[in-house]
């Protein structure tokens, strides 16, 4: 039997809209940690990794691959060169209320080496959301250390977040 589908314009505005996105991320590792890279399919995902033994900063040169544009999005050392690699994870939607779920389905990881992977909450209080409600959190890469071999890793990021539109 389905279950019945409420659609309450009240409900809507006063919870929030949920937002349900799935990001297709790409790592490249190399035996050069100054070559290490990564990427997503969505322009407004990014992804932050440790660059050569530099951490990215939002003082950085904005044509730098370490800029980050919002400087709210603080992380913990990200480690690109040792296992388990961590990587940052910032989804520029800026209208970020609540975090309802961000993983990495361990099923869709496509690596020679990375088995799963870890999601916390970063930003500059630590909820995953920064001042300028964007969702900032870390990924932990069990098993990845971008830097023992050249190759490509990819794993899809999948995020449910709420924003008021009131």
């Amino acid at each position: 039997m389905p279950y019945p589908v409420i659609n309450s314009p009240s409900l809507n505005n006063s919870i929030g809209e949920t937002h349900d996105l799935w990001t297709f991320c790409t790592l490249k590792s190399a035996i050069s940690d100054a070559d290490v890279r990564g990427f997503t399919d969505i322009v407004d995902h990014k992804l932050y990794l440790e660059i050569g033994g530099v951490q990215p900063s939002s003082s950085v040169a904005a044509t730098s691959l370490l800029y980050l544009a919002d400087s709210d999005a603080s992380f913990p050392s990200l480690d690109s060169n040792a296992a388990p690699a961590v990587i940052g994870s910032v989804i520029y939607c800026a209208n970020t209320n609540l975090i309802v779920k961000q993983e990495v389905p361990t099923a869709l990881i496509s690596s020679a080496s990375m088995s799963a992977g870890v999601v916390t909450k970063s930003g500059g209080s630590s909820t995953g959301i920064s001042a300028s409600k964007n969702l900032c959190t870390s990924i932990s890469c069990t098993g990845l250390n971008l830097t023992s071999a050249a190759g490509t890793h990819t794993f899809f990021l999948h995020t449910i977040w709420k924003s008021k539109t009131i």
